[in-house]
């Protein structure tokens, strides 16, 4: 035996034990086969030799096109490779990666067909199971895909929706685009993109904006996608607007934290807002004030609710607008107000502008209403619910005074504590 045809039958028993082998006439009709392509599709050789390649073809595909142009190819000469659909000797569906191989006589012409295979079934069905679910994440939620530099490279439909935008608008843009401007050069943007980068996985509810400026609340994850040679390639970004949920949430927020009539913070807005303060840092010193409108009852009692609740606003606004560097401004209810101020600042000139905003003349409807405002100041204590009390202490005093100015509390200033008390129980 030559070299050449040692090498020769080498090199098909090799191929024989590591490949599932079947060889056939021109006809299809099955030659031989080897023990691997038998244990592959269940059967003994006896049961294959000398039968049509067709036993091995799924019912409905024995007469489709593709199966008949796969055999003019391969009479033709011509290699064919690919991932075929055939049955068992269960009449289970299995699927082969078949290498179909037309052996050439040497007048070129070919004259048997020898197939390669191998089980893909495992794998084929992974891969319709992982595409479905993409199929069906893709069905259900907006879909975006960026590259390593934040540019659109891929979005759906969904996403289309939610943002407003056609698909040439947003493919090549940046990500930032869907970002308020003003967290667009912020280190935070810079960092996110770099963690991305990175590898690192993020999730969370995102404030993003659509193509008419208009606020979006987005429940987003942002998923890092790794190449076959295991580098980073891409970024890919699964959303579900959130922006109905999350508005109703702030309204019902802002509700609880303010009041309706004024706009101004409301006792629980004052309450979390000092809450956070004391928690912050107790070296923090602030003041408070508590304004009580004087002749606001009578503006009631004589025109109305209703023109009393345009007073109140107008009052209200003109207590704000006296005090920008307020910490917080709250209406505690009916015609009662506090203000909390930065040590630093003056309190008993902002208590004075307080008093000469509001005693200012009101003209509505025609009429003109004229009110006034006591206020009390508490400097610095240990609680919230201290200075409240010192303050209401000081309010009792601006109103002892003859009512349209200000006192500051002041804890060795004697007091009368049963006309105090008295004074304090309406407010309360």
């Amino acid at each position: 035996m030559s070299d050449l045809t040692f090498l020769c039958k080498s090199k098909i028993e090799a191929l024989e034990r590591s490949q599932a082998v079947v060889e056939f006439d021109l006809s299809g009709t099955v030659i031989r086969t080897n023990s691997l392509f038998l244990d592959l599709m269940g059967y003994d050789a006896s049961e294959v030799v000398h039968h049509q390649h067709s036993m091995f073809v799924p019912p409905g595909f024995k007469h489709a096109t593709e199966h008949l142009n796969l055999w003019q190819k391969l009479r033709r000469g011509e290699f064919t490779v690919g991932e075929f659909c055939r049955i068992n000797s269960a009449k289970d569906l299995v699927w082969i990666h078949g290498v179909y191989c037309p052996l050439l006589a040497s007048d070129g012409h070919p004259y048997r067909i020898l197939k390669f295979a191998s089980d893909v079934t495992l794998r084929k069905r992974h891969d319709a199971d992982f595409a479905g679910q993409i199929a069906a994440i893709r069905r259900s939620q907006a879909v975006a895909e960026f590259d390593l530099n934040g540019r659109v490279s891929y979005v759906n439909n969904n996403f289309l929706d939610i943002f407003g935008y056609r698909k040439l608008q947003v493919i090549n843009r940046h990500h930032a685009m869907f970002v308020p401007a003003e967290e667009r050069g912020t280190a935070e943007y810079k960092e996110f993109w770099e963690l991305l980068r990175s590898g690192e996985y993020h999730t969370g509810t995102f404030k993003r904006v659509d193509s008419a400026g208009r606020t979006k609340w987005i429940q987003a994850s942002y998923n890092s996608v790794r190449n076959e040679n295991g580098t980073i390639s891409k970024i890919v970004k699964f959303a579900v607007d959130q922006t109905d949920a999350i508005e109703d949430h702030l309204r019902v927020d802002y509700l609880y934290r303010h009041d309706t009539l004024t706009g101004l913070s409301n006792r629980a807005g004052l309450q979390l807002v000092l809450d956070d303060k004391f928690a912050e840092a107790r070296s923090q010193r602030f003041s408070m004030m508590l304004v009580d409108l004087d002749q606001f009852k009578c503006i009631n009692d004589t025109y109305g609710h209703p023109v009393g609740d345009e007073v109140l606003r107008i009052a209200a606004s003109r207590i704000r607008e006296s005090v920008p560097e307020a910490v917080v401004v709250a209406r505690l209810g009916g015609d009662e107000f506090a203000v909390v101020l930065h040590e630093a600042t003056d309190s008993e000139a902002a208590a004075q502008r307080i008093v000469d905003a509001v005693r200012a003349p009101i003209s509505h409807d025609g009429v003109v209403h004229r009110i006034g405002a006591s206020v009390g100041i508490s400097r610095h204590c240990q609680s919230g619910t201290e200075m409240m009390r010192r303050a209401d202490i000081a309010l009792y005093m601006a109103k002892e005074a003859g009512r349209n100015t200000y006192r500051l509390f002041k804890q060795d200033e004697p007091t009368d504590v049963s006309s105090l008390e008295a004074m304090l129980a309406p407010l309360l």
